[in-house]
């Protein structure tokens, strides 16, 4: 009895270190594929550069936020305040910070070129202040940054992104080309500048048409 029960001692402890060794190798192939991804993620550009760059998110009571004569002038003295700190070089707003997720959508059409029905896919609207781009250096690839001095203006200057050059323009230069927002009668705009494409969703995904409108600071 005591021969046998040791032979299935045995037995039990070589199925068992076979389990262990099956384990390591899943362990190691999963750990493998872990590290490929990694490194490849890596390599891809977020669009913007995050070196020096500190965020925060604001939440301003609606008895501030809900009225532009009192929103704006507390934005305004905000930033004034931020600009104050040693090391501060530029500061600005968005509505929404990338690799964070979508933010509110809209729907653009190009004036000059057929409608296009289809056209109704979500476009990502970007609330920005002027000195968000310039605060994550996104690179500007055509045209200029929305300035201060656009608000002063009764037309509606708008950025696009690369991706929105692409899918409503063509991939034409879009800088000085007017767009109509929701529907081809909708509010007008006129394209000033195009960034470079930020990734809004994550490094894993394609970054979707974005349209930059600036918001009163």
């Amino acid at each position: 009895v005591r021969a046998s029960a040791s032979a299935r001692s045995r037995r039990l402890s070589q199925s068992l270190v076979v389990a262990e060794i099956a384990l390591a190798f899943g362990l190691l192939a999963v750990s493998t594929v872990l590290i490929i991804q990694l490194r490849a993620l890596s390599r891809i550009s977020p669009g913007f550069d995050a070196d020096h760059v500190l965020t925060f998110v604001l939440s301003v009571p609606g008895t501030i936020a809900d009225n532009r004569d009192t929103r704006v002038p507390y934005q305004r003295r905000l930033i004034e305040a931020l600009e104050t700190i040693s090391g501060v070089d530029v500061v600005g707003f968005a509505n929404q910070l990338p690799l964070a997720g979508c933010c509110m959508s809209t729907t653009i059409y190009s004036e000059g070129r057929p409608a296009d029905l289809s056209a109704s896919q979500r476009t990502s609207l970007m609330a920005v202040s002027p000195g968000y781009v310039p605060a994550m250096r996104i690179p500007l690839r055509r045209g200029r940054l929305l300035t201060d001095h656009d608000l002063a203006d009764d037309r509606l200057f708008v950025m696009l992104n690369e991706a929105a050059v692409r899918r409503y323009w063509g991939g034409d230069d879009p800088v000085n080309a007017f767009g109509r927002f929701n529907d081809p009668a909708g509010p007008r705009f006129q394209v000033v500048g195009v960034v470079d494409d930020v990734k809004n969703q994550s490094l894993g995904e394609p970054t979707g048409p974005e349209v930059y409108l600036l918001t009163p600071i």
